[in-house]
């Protein structure tokens, strides 16, 4: 027999830094260096070792001058015995039977002191193996399957809203999205891989091998990490500060195919994928021409932020609080320095979601962010760009109903979003200017009120606005001091706009032809075929019900019933 002696095994941590030394003991002059040799038992000319396929194992031979270890990440591969004290042993190597009758490599590792030495084995897809030293294998044959549902079921289970520390055995195998050497990542710890439909990512304790390529399967271990959503945004398992991180993250040598999902922009708004590789069709940047990271580092900084590229598919909107789809590019990208194309096309990349609060207001904005791997997953922009369509303007909120009771404070205004978006409220206010009994302005600053209004109004609804102290409708809508008395002019504002009116004139009391007020004692709706607003007063938009005080209540509790809360 002849003994194989190889130095590390790149997928291997050593305990020294550098694998000249003998050992970290520079110098002890009496330190008996380590040494570790592997004896194939049985081999063919060509030093591979041949398992044939009614036959499931194979006899390697160690002799070692230090406690030993074994290791791979294949779960159809086991060696007995896995770890033995110094001196000499027979290793037995055993692989299951290969039900999915494709062909599928791996590795496995023996460890003394600062040495490994690692084998490949190839199993065919008849069950027969092939057993060879040496650190650089070919690929496999042909790519496996990598189940999803391990992932599925964990993502399930921990993703709960919260951080959650798994404390539990739980493994799962999933494949590598990443392209590490082209780095358009925040951070190498950060990884993100994927198995069935299902992604997640990996926060490593420390920056992960640039031997890993897109398409290695990994065997990962979870116990003792957090999982949760960073900032709210996508899921990840987090090894920061467990104890064996460095060994539950490892390739088993095998490759599988990730093809990327075809999805439209509005798939991505619905945030139907996260952690995931897609590809979103009919997609263009909204800035072609320049660098796609054109950051620079501050004073004094060796890096830069991440550059986030708006992209468009000339049709769909962003829904509320969901900002524009962008291609994200990290400063530390191999192609950050490339142009946005001006085409239009089909644009790869792993699809992430993060969460902004607004430190003012405390809104949130979610933002959905597509990462390319390398510069080859934009490389499918070869259409001529779209052109955005004229967006006809949004219709405006219109009042459709005004309520000055003939007794007590019956004071109502409702309002109507004939438009098919939710409208915020919240730029909107109504403004009354105040006239007294004689029909003359009140002085200032009492000639003017101002109320602004809150909340959301779904399309095609309705709100009412009432007086504090009304009573005949308090079910819902907003409260507000509604002072006029039948003469007051009334405005509709979004900022310092004026949208609807009530009245004749902003700068006159609100008077009929004879003189008197022409809004008391009167409820009033607008036509239903009337859907847009007006800043002058059009009295053939409404139809007109006197209120009097004896059937104040039987009139108007038949009104609100009829009109409140409808077109």
């Amino acid at each position: 027999m002849i003994p194989n002696k190889f130095t590390r095994w790149s997928l291997i941590i050593a305990s020294c830094a550098t694998l000249a030394l003998p050992s970290c003991k520079d110098n002890d002059d009496a330190y008996d260096r380590p040494t570790i040799s592997v004896s194939q038992v049985t081999k063919d000319s060509e030093g591979k070792t041949i398992i044939g396929k009614d036959e499931s194992t194979a006899t390697l031979h160690i002799s070692s001058n230090r406690a030993w270890t074994a290791t791979t990440a294949l779960d159809w591969l086991s060696i007995q015995p896995e770890s033995g004290q110094a001196g000499e042993h027979d290793v037995i190597i055993r692989v299951l039977k290969n039900a999915s009758q494709q062909a599928r490599q791996g590795q496995f590792a023996f460890r003394a002191g600062g040495q490994t030495i690692f084998y490949t084995i190839t199993q065919a897809g008849d069950g027969s193996a092939v057993i060879t030293p040496g650190k650089d294998p070919d690929q496999p044959q042909a790519p496996v399957e990598v189940d999803g549902t391990d992932l599925a079921n964990f993502i399930k289970k921990y993703d709960t809203g919260q951080s959650v520390t798994v404390d539990e055995e739980v493994t799962f195998k999933a494949v590598l999205l990443s392209d590490i050497p082209a780095n358009n990542m925040v951070s190498l710890k950060n990884i993100i891989v994927q198995a069935g439909d299902q992604g997640i990512t990996l926060r490593l304790a420390s920056n992960a091998s640039k031997d890993w390529k897109p398409g290695m399967v990994f065997t990962i271990k979870t116990k003792g990490t957090k999982v949760g959503r960073y900032q709210e945004g996508s899921l990840q398992i987090d090894y920061t500060g467990v104890a064996d991180a460095g060994s539950m993250v490892t390739p088993t040598g095998e490759v599988s195919e990730i093809k990327p999902k075809t999805v439209s922009f509005a798939d991505v708004y619905a945030g139907k994928y996260d952690n995931v590789l897609v590809a979103v069709e009919g997609a263009q940047f909204e800035e072609p021409g320049k660098a796609l990271n054109p950051n620079k580092p501050a004073a004094g900084k060796t890096s830069a932020p991440t550059y986030f590229n708006s992209i468009t598919d000339c049709v769909t909107s962003s829904p509320e609080g969901v900002s524009s789809l962008s291609v994200a590019i990290s400063f530390y990208s191999t192609f950050k320095s490339e142009l946005a194309s001006d085409k239009n096309g089909k644009i790869v990349g792993i699809i992430q979601r993060s969460t902004t609060t607004d430190k003012t207001t405390k809104a949130k904005t979610i933002h959905y962010n597509l990462w390319p791997r390398s510069i080859e997953d934009l490389k499918g922009l070869t259409a001529e760009r779209c052109t955005k369509a004229q967006q006809p303007a949004q219709k405006e909120l219109l009042f459709t109903v005004y309520v000055e009771g003939a007794a007590g404070n019956e004071k109502y205004l409702q309002l109507y979003n004939p438009s098919d978006v939710e409208v915020d409220l919240s730029q909107y206010s109504l403004q009354i200017k105040a006239y007294g009994k004689s029909n003359t302005a009140v002085n200032p600053p009492n000639d003017k009120v101002l109320i602004p209004l809150s909340g959301k109004l779904a399309p095609k609804a309705s709100i009412v606005c009432r007086h504090t102290k009304a009573e005949l409708y308090t079910a819902s809508g907003l409260t507000g001091e509604l002072t006029y008395n039948g003469n007051d002019p009334i405005a509709l504002i979004k900022g310092e706009t004026v949208i609807d009116f009530l009245g004749n004139d902003p700068a006159k009391a609100w008077l009929t032809a004879e003189g008197k007020a022409a809004g008391e004692d009167v409820f009033l709706h607008r036509k239903v075929a009337i859907d847009a607003p007006s800043q002058t007063f059009v009295l053939d938009q409404w139809e007109s019900t006197a209120l009097t005080k004896d059937k104040q209540k039987e009139i108007l509790t038949a009104l609100i019933t009829e009109h409140f809360g409808k077109r």
